[in-house]
């Protein structure tokens, strides 16, 4: 079989993370502190830390914020003008005067911006900041890279692309360390120089392999001769340093670290040489040293300036001090040790453990923590913040005596965050807290000092607003000290440390977050509502502590339908927007400020059908329905707002016509080439006071309207080039971001923009601009009112990568004689909009051909095929809907595609550019509607009608899929759907304390010491969830000491039912009883019933129906013909539920260590193994008997086991801890199979994810009815990922193959990684590696990326055409 492995989901969550300046100030024109780079597993995301002005109040709060003042004056000045009760009182229409006197304190925010991301092909190990000697040119960081495969890749920003640039790539898997060392359970920790002078990367039997950097040409008295190559080749040639060549007793070394502040590169090595472990204390106490090792570079010396011995057995990690106070710091499991470059060293207990552990003097705990999985950075020279594992945050203070540390003090904890994987300083007052089960945080730091105060570390009960530029002004009246921070908001927490008379105040506040759920533990379908329809939903369980949940994700963008509206119809079009009644004043016809809501007030609308059209202009009537308030006999193609919202413009196909509010017409202007009529207009863009028309013959028509008169005339274009020049489209664009300004251009000159009554009433709409695209395949941005050519660009029928000006002059167009016929990338439709959420930027939307559509904005972002379908399926739905590109802003900012295939296209600010399918199959109009009094809805005439919709709320957009987080406070290892009533069954985990008993019943142990600690351990919880509400509304509790393994529905026989089966909950658990005593399990079989409800809502519990112990864990369970299949240890049972109280056994089989997975099909079975890889089985009922029919003879631990079929032909998938994916055959004639006792590997696929939890989904069609039904199969990750394994058949596959090739080989890949390498898996049992069978879906999409002229290159070197790879793409881009 063959099948393509698609990733839906990248990994969530963060594990690596550096701060460095990767661009100019002047390239992304806004005020960046810094560039973030976060990475998990080979997903890179590159982010701006970007300061600007928080968000002004309100219209709500200035509204409350005015009335609770004492207005001072009601009568107007000069330049103002007096409005109604219903307004805002004046508005001035005078110039206003700037004093320049008065310096106002603008309050800014601190939020992270997604720059790009990036697919690496290998595992990111390490992210680190570097500066090279093209540094001293350009005043810019580099990014170096490690990867699992012992790979280093230095990366910098390229301005020509905007864009990481691979600069070049080092290699150390041929290094003998890596020969000899199984490559997969080898460990890369990367460090570099704070210097710069040099990098290092741990390998293999303790050694690291050493990249220096050139410095200057001066420090490596380079020849002038040389200056140029050396500034090209910015490194020096590298080289494996192996410790226990230096320090024979330097052996398995536990972390590592450059110091700063020193002449020369020194390493701090932490390792030990004899290993211990809890129980070998008597014996192996204090056995982790310290070496302080200095490397020159030039001579290749490597002395040993410091050795510290002694230190506890369960020491973690290393922290450089700052060089101000120099030495490092040492985390251990229950203490912290400061060390000087002298040897001195220094420490304070955490715990009562500390001074049990270790016999190194400890002055006497005072509280009770625990550091194993806490991180640490400096925040100041002195001041190490340090968040525990379950994200508490505690300050920790250098004490100095004298020139020297003389203690260390730790505070009282501050606040608790996200669970930290990592913790990085991007500044002393910005500090970023990654995780890799929860959301990433960026906390602001504020320290001050205050000498007034004395007393020892103390919590802050009441905190005023952070410094003037501090990211949020906090209010502490409200807040929980010690409860969980408010990721979308700031709390404020803190503490006060006094020190030599000086009391020393530390503020923290939430600056921004990047969400992450985390791992996905288990996964399953349920049934869910989108309106009236019923869909299938993938629920999840997610993350871990306190951050888990679940995660619901849709296929399709989620909507709920507010209300039908068929009055209003809109087949051909549908336009929303509001109106106002206009003022004279001096001759001149103003619009009246906008109201406190300036939400839209009519809707038009039009119809194609019945000839000649049938227009409609409606509002909202007192019943809350539409009221049609006008009809006109025609066909519009456009309509919008004119005359500062106080009147209506209509294009219809023949005229432009100018409507009063009530649907009256005021003017016509009739489409006329003197007398003789114009062609038809086919399409429109509307900005006050501009229109521009483009009809079909490809001519252009351009109006303005007089503002003063409330009159249309038409512009003149003669600046556009002469009146034969023809163009496929046209748009208006207003930029509010200010991005876009013009410059002096060749052949051009630069004026003022005139001001207009309409920028003096709406200074926030910005400057206005005019789009157009020629036959040629150039688009052209012209400024307005005066229509200068701003921006050129041709070859747009190529799709480059990067659209830049051309600074050509105004580009005719050549003369035809015969009207020119459509060609197959020709430009449909050009719209410049903007995208985001907070602060979104103008992106460049081109629609190219009938059935493809690809964005641009300077630098391709997203590129993605919309196919019409088969025409067989277009017939029975009726005529093709026509796809028009159509803006909105509320809840973002994003462009709807309408069509046969409609889309969302949206963005916030920490994602890419995302299109996302909407529900409907056809939408033939939309226009964002607040006529029915709230903003982020949405008008939409579908298959079924016209309706109103709006976004389903608590929707999270970060992520490829529309997600739910129901955030819970705990981790549900296990969820199932119960079909018959709709609920949710799911395991949540919790940590408890663990008491061991005697037989007798009395506890063995208990803390016999001071902030000595009880030992924690897993607990369950079995919870009865409604999804409508995600509320618990019964629940079953577990022993301390016993945990849900799984969690199945299973049908099972039983006579209590009519249809002899019903679907019944089975749990299996483990029964922890302490390390001297074997664990224990039980079957628990469970029944959801309804109960008698209180009200008119329905009520259900779980009922439990019987508990079978067991001598094992019962780690798997399937059902297979009415039976129940469990593992026990090493063994399988199958067994009936006799009488619905208890389970009889009627078949067994011993099996290999640990069972993993049970999978069944009619009466086959999957057992997968952690140690003994899978089994394939049969069950026979007459006699009953489990019959072995082959397996796999390699050692392999498997973590899923699934069935896969497609094409009329099966394979067995599997997947181990490692993330390899394996297809695997049952072929009787094959000539290794031993007549089919072995099962024959067909492929393996390195796929990088632990996945714990697989589901599979079937699809049937009118194919499948002579070859069966096809499977399909999603994988849920630890790391967070969502993948799936599609089948795919034989042609399409070779095809595929024959591209996969070509994308490996002639396109470059970011850090220069080769992407046939990184899904390669090492098998020692084969001569080559069995990398065919599977296909690369991140690799294939690249496809799409290419330009036109590239693709149409590749796929004629494989013997196929552009359109048949793009058609097999188009089916793999479906979630499910």
């Amino acid at each position: 079989m063959n099948a393509v492995h698609n990733e839906v989901l990248p990994p969530s969550g963060v594990e690596h993370a550096v701060s460095l300046k990767l661009t100019s100030a002047a390239r992304t024109g806004q005020s960046a502190l810094s560039h973030l780079v976060v990475a998990r597993q080979n997903f890179l995301r590159v982010f701006e830390v970007r300061v600007e002005a928080a968000p002004l109040p309100t219209q709500a709060q200035l509204l409350a914020s005015d009335h609770a003042r004492t207005r001072r004056g009601m009568e107007a000045v000069e330049g103002e003008v007096e409005m109604d009760v219903g307004g805002e009182g004046f508005v001035n229409v005078a110039p206003v005067k700037s004093t320049g006197s008065q310096v106002r304190h603008v309050r800014t925010v601190t939020r992270l911006y997604l720059l790009c991301q990036h697919h690496l092909y290998g595992t990111v190990t390490g992210l680190a900041r570097v500066r090279t000697t093209a540094s001293i040119d350009d005043g810019l960081d580099r990014l170096i890279v490690s990867c699992k495969d012992a790979k280093l890749a230095l990366l910098e920003w390229s301005e020509q692309t905007c864009n990481l640039n691979t600069v070049s790539i080092h290699t150390y898997e041929r290094a003998p360390q890596m020969m000899v060392y199984e490559p997969s359970r080898a460990i890369h920790q990367l460090r570099v120089d704070p210097s710069s002078r040099c990098a290092a990367l741990t390998l293999p039997q303790d050694a690291i392999a050493v990249l220096p950097f050139n410095e200057s040409q001066a420090d490596l008295d380079v020849d002038m001769d040389t200056v140029g190559i050396s500034r090209e080749v910015p490194y020096a040639p590298s080289f494996v340093l192996s410790f226990p060549e230096i320090d024979q007793n330097i052996r398995n070394i536990i972390d590592f670290i450059f110091l700063p502040g020193l002449n020369n590169p020194t390493i701090a090595v932490l390792f030990q040489t004899q290993q211990t472990w809890t129980s070998r204390l008597e014996e192996f106490k204090d056995t982790v040293s310290l070496r302080l090792i200095t490397l020159d570079l030039v001579t290749r010396s490597y002395p040993v300036i410091t050795s510290v011995d002694g230190l506890p057995y369960d020491s973690l990690m290393l922290l450089a001090c700052p060089a101000a106070v120099g030495g490092v710091v040492v985390i251990s499991s229950n203490a912290i040790f400061h060390i000087e470059q002298g040897g001195k060293t220094v420490g304070v207990a955490v715990n009562g453990w500390a001074r049990r552990v270790s016999d190194f003097p400890l002055p006497a705990p005072t509280r009770d923590d625990a550091l194993e999985g806490s991180h640490c950075v400096f925040i100041s020279d002195r001041t190490i913040m340090v968040v525990l594992r379950d994200g508490t945050i505690m300050p920790v203070e250098l004490i100095a005596d004298g020139r020297n540390i003389g203690k260390i003090e730790v505070g009282e904890k501050l606040a608790q965050t996200t669970t930290p994987a990592l913790v990085h300083a991007i500044r002393d007052d910005l500090v970023f807290i990654g995780s890799a089960v929860g959301p990433s945080v960026l906390v602001h730091v504020v320290q001050t000092e205050d000498t007034d105060a004395a007393g020892s570390l103390r919590t802050v009960q009441s905190l005023a607003a952070l410094d003037e530029e501090g990211d949020q002004v906090m209010d502490s009246d409200d807040d929980d000290l010690y409860g969980g921070i408010d990721l979308k908001s700031s709390g404020p927490f803190g503490a006060v440390s006094t020190t030599a008379g000086r009391q020393k105040v530390l503020r923290l506040g939430v600056a921004d977050s990047l969400f992450g759920h985390g791992p996905l533990l288990d996964i399953t379908f349920i049934l869910g509502r989108n309106g009236d329809k019923a869909t299938p939903q993938l629920l999840a369980g997610a993350g871990a502590g306190r951050t888990g949940g679940l995660m619901l994700y849709h296929r399709d963008f989620p909507a709920v339908i507010k209300r039908k509206l068929h009055k209003i119809s809109g087949s051909f079009g549908i336009w929303s927007f509001p109106l106002r009644r206009s003022m004279k004043i001096a001759g001149m016809s103003i619009e009246r400020q906008s109201t406190a809501s300036d939400l839209d007030t009519v809707v038009f609308s039009t119809d194609a059908t019945p000839s000649p059209g049938l227009s409609r202009l409606a509002i909202r009537d007192d019943r809350d329905d539409a009221e049609i308030i006008s009809r006109y006999a025609n066909v519009t193609v456009g309509a919008g707002p004119f005359f500062q919202r106080t009147a209506i413009l209509q294009v219809t196909t023949n005229a432009i016509r100018v409507l009063e509010a009530d649907g009256s017409e005021r003017q016509n202007i009739k489409d006329l080439n003197n007398t003789t009529p114009h062609a038809k207009i086919k399409a429109c863009s509307i900005s006050d006071p501009y229109v521009v028309v483009v009809r079909e013959d490809g001519s252009l028509g351009l109006f303005i309207g007089e503002t003063g008169k409330g009159k249309m005339r038409r512009k003149d274009m003669s600046a556009l080039g002469d009146k034969a020049s023809r163009y496929l489209a046209a748009s208006f664009y207003q930029d509010q971001s200010g991005l876009f300004k013009v410059a002096a251009r060749k052949g051009s000159t630069q004026g003022t923009a005139a001001m207009t009554i309409e920028t003096a009433m709406d200074e926030g709409r910005g400057s206005q601009w005019l789009l157009l695209c020629r036959p040629q395949g150039v688009i052209e941005i012209w400024t307005l009112p005066k229509l200068t050519l701003a921006f050129s660009c041709d070859g747009i029928s190529t799709v480059p990568y990067v659209l830049s000006d051309s600074f050509e002059s105004v580009t005719p167009s050549p003369a035809e004689e015969l009207p020119r016929s459509p060609q197959d990338l020709d430009v449909e439709e050009i719209l410049i909009a903007p995208i985001g959420d907070v602060a979104p930027t103008p992106h460049l939307f081109i629609g190219v051909g009938r059935d493809s559509m690809l964005q641009l904005v300077f630098i391709r972002v997203l590129s993605t095929i919309l196919s019409s379908g088969p025409a067989g399926q277009l017939d029975k739905r009726g005529p093709p809907a026509q796809r028009h590109l159509i803006t909105f802003n509320a809840p973002l900012h994003g462009v709807f595609i309408t069509g046969n295939e409609p889309v969302w296209v949206y963005a916030t600010n920490h994602s890419a550019v995302k299109c996302t399918h909407a529900t409907n199959a056809i939408v033939h109009s939309f226009s964002p509607c607040s006529v029915w009094g709230k903003r982020g809805q949405f008008l939409l005439y579908t298959d079924e009608g016209p309706c109103l919709i709006e976004w389903s709320p608590n929707l999270t957009l970060d992520e490829n899929l529309p997600a739910q987080f129901i955030p819970r406070g705990r981790a549900y290892t296990s969820v199932a759907f119960e079909p018959a009533t709709g609920l949710v069954v799911a395991a949540s985990s919790l940590r408890s304390r663990f008491d061991l008993f005697d037989e007798d019943g009395n506890k063995v142990w208990q803390p016999d010491g001071e902030y000595v600690s009880d030992p924690q351990t897993d607990t369950s919880t079995l919870e009865l969830i409604d999804p409508t509400t995600w509320t618990t509304v019964a629940g079953f509790e577990f022993p301390f000491n016993e945990f849900i393994n799984v969690v199945r529905p299973v049908n099972l026989e039983t006579s209590s039912a009519e249809a002899g089966s019903k679907e019944f909950v089975t749990i299996g658990t483990t029964v922890f009883r302490g390390e001297d005593l074997a664990v224990k399990g039980a079957i628990y079989i469970f029944e959801v019933v309804e109960v008698v409800p209180n009200g008119a809502q329905r009520q259900f519990k779980l009922r439990l129906l019987c508990r079978d112990e067991a001598k094992g864990p019962v780690s798997a369970l399937c059902g297979i013909n009415g039976y129940l299949v469990n593992s026990i240890g090493q063994k399988i049972f199958v067994r009936a539920f006799e009488q619905d109280e208890r389970l009889v056994g009627v078949a067994f089989m011993d099996v290999g260590i640990y069972v993993t997975s049970l999978r069944s099909l009619k009466n086959l079975l999957l057992i997968g193994d952690a140690v003994k890889s899978v089994w394939f089985c049969a069950f026979q009922e007459d006699p009953f008997k489990l019959i072995p029919i082959g397996k796999d003879f390699q050692h392999v631990s498997l973590t899923t086991a699934e069935f896969f079929f497609a094409f009329g032909d099966m394979a067995i998938a599997t997947t181990d801890e490692l993330g390899v994916l394996r297809l695997l055959r049952y072929d009787p004639t094959h000539a290794d199979s031993l007549d089919g006792q072995r099962l024959i590997y067909q492929t393996e696929f390195f796929q990088q994810a632990d996945t714990r939890s697989a589901v599979t989904i079937l699809r049937r069609s009118n194919e499948d009815a002579v070859e069966g039904p096809r499977s399909q199969l999603i994988y849920a990750g630890t790391d967070g990922s969502l993948a799936m394994l599609i089948p795919v058949d034989e042609s399409t596959s070779k095809r595929l193959h024959l591209l996969s090739g070509q994308l490996t080989r002639n396109v470059q890949h970011i850090a220069g990684l080769n992407p046939r390498a990184f899904r390669v898996v090492r098998n020692d049992h084969v001569s080559r590696p069995l990398a065919k069978g599977i296909l690369d879906g991140i690799l294939l999409n690249i496809f799409h990326d290419l330009p036109p002229p590239k693709q149409a290159e590749f796929t004629k070197q494989i013997g196929t055409t552009r359109e048949t790879i793009l058609a097999d793409l188009h089916f793999f881009q479906t979630a499910w």
